[in-house]
């Protein structure tokens, strides 16, 4: 099987949630030039920077909405967002950095005012009409007009009687990808933005462009995903040979695995919720230890060539320092881990800060009915310069990048020093996980290999010093959470201390 394109897995991809990242015209929106402005946050091309070496943009599309997933316009940027001009711009800028731009396509449904769903629920007999599953759609024929999706209706009316269907809401009418216009136009849309030079694209909702509602009674909905995602890929390759495809598929280990026939990677779920069960001791380390296993050699039997995207949270959880995670020094350490797994990790904007507030607090911007408003709040810049408008009434309980850059012990400062980290060692950025024997159930330890080269990392989430391993012995370590980043050797009545993790070179 083909292997996914080297640039996927050469080193660290930031998340932005592009209305609350930066905001460049002072309307409290963040925007595309806003983004510009702090590239050099992310990566200056000359080893200043975070280190970034890619970043996935939130939807830009034109779109009723302030998420922007259900979109009016798949060929436009919205006007809030700036032009067409500022996103050329942007992705001419990030390739100067060495950053790569990945761009979110939403192609389960669109908004119920995109003008192809309201023709076609103007002209129900239109061959355009089958983009949709409208009733009368002879592909609807065998679905289930009572099926549910998340306890929420699955089938809809318009105000003139037309009954549609939309598994995520009455405003986000499903694509009906069995028809031949809709597989067209999907591949006309990525054509338009590979030419304004993105490296590729985040897939939302991968797994349910054939939802369970989607096919008919003994048919796997998986299947037909992956058939779809085979397809797509191959026409984006066609275009650019590098072209990188990552997919939101929301579940277990053997299912997510399934779709590495269709895509170059997909996001490791529940991870961070395990990397926090650890740090807590409810996940024993050896028991973690077999998880990570499992879900490396699921992707592994599907395909030899898969890359995993760990992560700790995103724009559709709560934030991982608010909900999982609130204590800095816990926040190192599941740094340390996620960063240090293998593939290409992709860290959420302001999760370098350890972003959150009191739980008591709101902010005005929230809709009523948004649960993950507190998700997606303005990154805290510390100064009012690029400083969106969606704050938090009290202020944030976490210090401000202001505050965290002059500060060696911050988590920025930590993020800061443990991304070019990676990118220096050929073991991590292309590297496989092997289980190590992990010393007790507080000590999760594991290998990371590429070619001769080969690194131990070791994590001690207890309040005890451990010592390191015998067979570690007269090896160079690094504590990662010595800011100092001075290179030791393991002798035999070495510890590692409580809350620490280590980088052992072998």
């Amino acid at each position: 099987m083909e292997s996914a394109p080297e640039f996927s897995k050469r080193g660290v991809f930031y998340h932005i949630f592009v209305p609350f990242f930066c905001d460049s015209n002072g309307d409290g929106i963040g925007n595309l030039k806003g983004i510009t402005n702090k590239l050099d946050y992310l990566n200056d091309g000359k080893g200043g920077g975070l280190g970034v070496k890619g970043i996935w943009l939130s939807p830009i599309h034109p779109s009723p909405s302030y998420h922007k997933y259900d979109v009016l316009d798949y060929y436009s940027v919205a006007s809030e967002y700036g032009t067409m001009e500022d996103f050329e711009e942007l992705v001419r800028e990030a390739e100067k950095r060495g950053i790569a731009v990945l761009l979110d396509l939403v192609f389960n449904c669109t908004s119920e005012r995109h003008p192809a769903f309201l023709y076609a629920c103007a002209h129900p007999d239109s061959p355009k009409a089958r983009m949709f599953w409208l009733e009368g759609n002879p592909d609807a024929r065998f679905l289930n007009r009572d099926a549910v999706w998340n306890t929420l209706p699955s089938w809809h009316k318009t105000e003139n009687g037309v009954s549609y269907l939309g598994i995520y809401s009455s405003v986000m009418p499903d694509l009906d990808f069995n028809c031949p216009e809709t597989r067209a136009e999907c591949k006309k849309i990525a054509a338009f933005w590979l030419k304004k030079g993105v490296a590729g694209f985040r897939l939302d909702s991968a797994m349910h462009l054939y939802s369970t509602s989607e096919v008919e009674d003994g048919v796997s909905h998986h299947a037909k995903n992956i058939e779809w995602w085979s397809e797509f890929r191959d026409y984006c390759r066609s275009l650019r040979p590098d072209c990188y495809l990552v997919g939101e598929v929301w579940d277990t280990p053997d299912i997510r695995a399934l779709y590495y026939r269709g895509l170059d990677s997909s996001f490791h779920f529940y991870l961070g919720n395990e990397i926090a069960d650890f740090l807590h001791g409810k996940l024993p380390a050896p028991l973690f230890s077999a998880r990570l296993e499992n879900a490396y050699l699921c992707a592994r039997l599907t395909d030899e060539n898969y890359t995993d995207s760990p992560f700790l949270g995103n724009h559709d959880m709560p934030r991982f320092a608010e909900e999982l995670c609130p204590d800095d020094d816990e926040l190192k350490q599941a740094a340390a881990i996620f960063l240090t797994l293998e593939g290409t990790p992709f860290v959420y904007y302001g999760e370098e800060l350890g972003m959150r507030a009191d739980k008591s607090d709101t902010c005005p911007a929230y809709l009523p009915a948004d649960a993950l408003g507190r998700a997606r709040t303005a990154f805290d810049w510390g100064e009012e310069s690029g400083m969106c408008a969606q704050r938090f009434t009290r202020g944030y309980r976490s210090e401000s990048l202001l505050k965290q850059k002059t500060d060696k012990k911050s988590l920025y400062s930590f993020y800061r020093r443990l991304i070019p980290l990676r990118n220096a060692s050929r073991a991590l950025t292309f590297g496989r996980w092997n289980p190590f024997p992990c010393p007790d159930d507080h000590v999760f330890a594991y290998r990371m290999s590429c070619g001769a080269e080969s690194v131990v990392l070791l994590h001690n989430a207890s309040s005890s010093p451990v010592r390191f391993p015998a067979e570690l012995d007269g090896k160079d370590y690094l504590d990662l959470m010595d800011e100092t980043q001075t290179i030791n050797t393991v002798k035999n009545k070495r510890t590692l201390q409580p809350r620490h993790s280590a980088i052992v070179y072998c």
